[in-house]
């Protein structure tokens, strides 16, 4: 006679849902400060920290930051004593301290949201693109406020320093680029507002490089290159329709 025996059985039915991450808003400039490192904002308002890990060949996430309702952080950098310094809608400069503890240090700029910002190496200070048209300038150790340098009617978008320490470029809501020499407090116009088509065009970022290459990325997706010193368009690129919103040169 046979013998049946009967197994018992557990089933776990599973379902995975798709994730879709929240789409990255700025991304921290590699320099030799970061090491391995660099910082990128979400459009939840998340700050998350990478690393490379050379031995592997991959990228580690070593912290996630949670965002808030109604809050961006706009612009973010690596000092030199390798803290990270992030600027947001809520018009606060933050100092992220990541080398042995977590610690953070909030500065209250009082002038509205942060727009842009840029880090400068060679005098150790970066300006500030704060909401009510101020370009600011401030000192990373320690933290303070050094002085305002100038005020325009609408807000800039964007902010590079050259590597001399001595010029920077900006760029305003309006399609205005400009170079702003801090010797002798005087403005170089690169591109005028109304000498374009569309007025509908933000530059959402800039470089400046060593042989006074401007480089600009907009809302139309190009990135075009300028001539610091003539004024003159050299190149353009259009690879996509999205928003240029970062730009980074090693």
């Amino acid at each position: 006679m046979d013998k049946i025996i009967s197994e018992q059985r557990k089933f776990h039915i599973c379902q995975f849902i798709e994730y879709t991450p929240y789409g990255i808003h700025r991304i921290s400039k590699f320099n030799e400060y970061s090491g391995s490192k660099f910082g990128i904002s979400r459009t939840d308002g998340s700050l998350e920290i990478w690393k490379n890990i050379h031995s592997q060949k991959y990228w580690h996430n070593e912290f996630r930051i949670p965002g808030k309702r109604d809050y961006l952080i706009e612009s973010l950098f690596w000092t030199k004593c390798g803290s990270l310094i992030t600027g947001d809608t809520n018009g606060d400069i933050i100092e992220w301290s990541f080398n042995t503890t977590f610690t953070k240090n909030p500065f209250d700029t009082t002038s509205g949201s942060v727009y842009a910002m840029d880090f400068c190496a060679k005098n150790d200070s970066f300006l500030v693109s704060c909401g009510k048209g101020i370009i600011r300038l401030y000192k990373t150790s320690p933290l303070s406020f050094i002085k305002n340098i100038c005020t325009f009617s609408t807000e800039i978008t964007a902010l590079a320093w050259h590597i001399s320490g001595e010029y920077f470029v900006l760029a305003a809501k309006n399609y205005t680029i400009q170079i702003f020499n801090l010797s002798n407090s005087s403005f170089l116009t690169l591109i005028a507002s109304d000498s374009l088509r569309n007025k509908s065009l933000v530059p959402w970022s800039l470089l400046f490089l060593t042989d006074w290459t401007i480089v600009i990325g907009d809302t139309s997706g190009s990135v075009q290159f300028w001539d610091g010193y003539t004024s003159t368009q050299l190149k353009i690129f259009k690879c996509h329709k999205a928003d240029t919103l970062g730009i980074i040169a090693t």
